[in-house]
């Protein structure tokens, strides 16, 4: 019977690229001008956004959109 093996280690000292001030603009765009709901969806997820925080809230939009 082979042995299960272990994952790889995950360097956590290392964060995916991100961009707080381009998640907020993004989503202060959204909020003060609701017509360009049109240009995003689509085209931006929920998981887009890297702080958990800006995905709650992108979902909110979206689902006042809805």
């Amino acid at each position: 019977m082979k042995k299960p093996r272990n994952p790889p280690p995950v360097d956590l000292s290392r964060l995916p690229p991100h961009d707080m001030q381009a998640e907020s603009a993004v989503l202060g765009g959204l909020i003060l001008n609701n017509e360009s709901i049109h240009d995003v969806i689509g085209l931006i997820r929920a998981e887009d956004f890297f702080k958990e925080s800006h995905q709650v809230v992108f979902n909110s939009i979206m689902a006042l959109y809805e």
